[in-house]
C-alpha cells in the first residue's frame, strides 16, 4: 500500500512542478501561437525558443517610448524634407511644410518602432506586412452630386496581441472623385463681380494614414474581423476640373449661390481627420475589406473655392499578406 501511494505522489509532483520537463516546460502557458522558430504566450506576451526544452526567453517591446520619439522625429523629419520641394509662392512652401509634418509625424512612429525592435533582437515572426488595392466611392454634403469610382492602394503592418486582437496602421494612396452639377459660384476680384454657374469634377489623391484594433473570430479556415480608428488625409494631388457654362450679374443678391471665390489669393486645402469602421475577412495569405470612412467635421478641401466640405468614402479593397 505504501509502495502504491509513493507512486501516487511522485507522478503528482512531476505534473506540478514548474521546473521539469514533462508538462510546464514545454507549454509556459496553455493559449500560445506558434511560428516556425517561436512560441508566443498570450497570457505574458513573451516569446520563447520553439523547442521541447524552452531556454532562452525574449524581452518584451514596450512601443511608448518609440512611439513618442517617432511623432517628434517624423514631425521634424517631415518639415526638413519639405524644405527642398518645388513651390511658386509662400504659401506653396508653407503648405509643404504643413504636410511634410503631418506626414512624417504619422509614418515615422511605426518605422522606429520597428527599429527598436530589430536593435533588441526581439522576434517579429507574428507581425505582418500587407499589400492591398481597390475602389472607393466618396459623396459630400454639397447638393446636386454624382458619383464617381476612385482607387486607393497601400501598405499596411498587423500587429498581434493575441489570438483575437491585432493592431493595423496603414498608408494609402486614395484618388477620390466626384461630381458636382450646375454649382453657382460667387466670383469676385478687386476689379470686378460675378455668377458664375460650373460643373465641379472633383479629383484629388490623398495620402492616407490609418490606426486600427482589429477584433478576430475564426470560423472553419476564415478569419472575420471588426476594426475602428481614426485617419488623417493629406491632399497631395489635384487636377479638379471647372466647366463653365452659364454666367450671370450679381444684382446685389447672393443668397443662393453654393460657393464663392473671392480673393487673387485664394487659401489652401487642409488635412482632415476622419473615423472608420472596417469590416474584413481572411483565409491564408488572402484578405478583402469594406470600410466606411466619414469625416469628423467639414473643412476646405475644394481649391480654390471658398467651401465647407464634408467627405464620407466608402473603399473596397483586395490584399495579400507578403509574410
Amino acid at each position: 500500500m505504501n509502495k502504491h501511494m509513493s507512486c501516487v505522489i511522485f507522478f503528482f509532483l512531476v505534473i506540478i512542478h514548474p521546473n521539469l520537463n514533462y508538462s510546464q516546460v514545454q507549454k509556459p502557458v496553455y493559449h500560445i501561437i506558434k511560428t516556425k522558430k517561436y512560441i508566443f504566450s498570450l497570457s505574458n506576451k513573451t516569446f520563447y525558443e520553439n523547442n521541447k526544452n524552452i531556454k532562452k526567453k525574449y524581452p518584451r517591446a514596450e512601443p511608448y517610448s518609440s512611439i513618442a520619439t517617432g511623432i517628434f522625429g517624423g514631425f521634424v523629419l517631415g518639415i526638413t524634407i519639405a524644405r527642398f520641394l518645388p513651390g511658386d509662392t509662400s504659401h506653396d512652401l508653407l503648405l509643404n511644410k504643413i504636410r511634410g509634418a503631418i506626414i512624417g509625424a504619422s509614418i515615422f512612429p511605426f518605422i522606429n518602432y520597428e527599429l527598436m525592435i530589430k536593435r533588441a533582437g526581439i522576434p517579429n515572426e507574428l507581425n505582418r506586412w500587407s499589400f492591398d488595392c481597390g475602389g472607393n466611392i466618396t459623396q459630400t454634403n454639397h447638393d446636386r452630386q454624382n458619383t464617381k469610382i476612385g482607387y486607393l492602394f497601400g501598405i499596411s503592418r498587423h500587429y498581434h496581441f493575441g489570438d483575437k486582437l491585432n493592431f493595423v496602421g496603414g498608408v494609402y494612396y486614395n484618388l477620390r472623385q466626384f461630381l458636382l452639377m450646375n454649382q453657382k459660384v460667387y466670383y469676385g476680384t478687386s476689379s470686378f463681380e460675378e455668377i458664375r454657374n460650373y460643373n465641379i469634377t472633383f479629383n484629388v489623391g490623398y495620402l492616407d494614414v490609418l490606426l486600427m484594433p482589429n477584433y478576430n473570430i475564426t470560423i472553419s479556415n476564415f478569419h472575420f474581423g471588426l476594426g475602428i480608428g481614426p485617419s488623417i488625409s493629406v491632399q497631395v494631388y489635384d487636377n479638379t476640373n471647372y466647366k463653365i457654362f452659364k454666367v450671370e450679374e450679381v444684382n446685389g443678391n447672393i443668397n443662393d449661390i453654393d460657393f464663392a471665390y473671392e480673393t487673387d489669393e485664394p487659401s489652401y486645402t487642409l488635412p482632415y481627420f476622419s473615423c472608420f469602421l472596417n469590416f474584413n475577412i481572411k483565409a491564408k495569405r488572402l484578405f478583402a475589406q469594406f470600410k466606411i470612412k466619414k469625416a469628423l467635421g467639414k473643412s476646405h478641401q475644394i481649391f480654390p473655392l471658398n467651401d465647407e466640405t464634408k467627405l464620407s468614402t466608402f473603399e473596397f479593397t483586395f490584399g495579400y499578406f507578403l509574410n
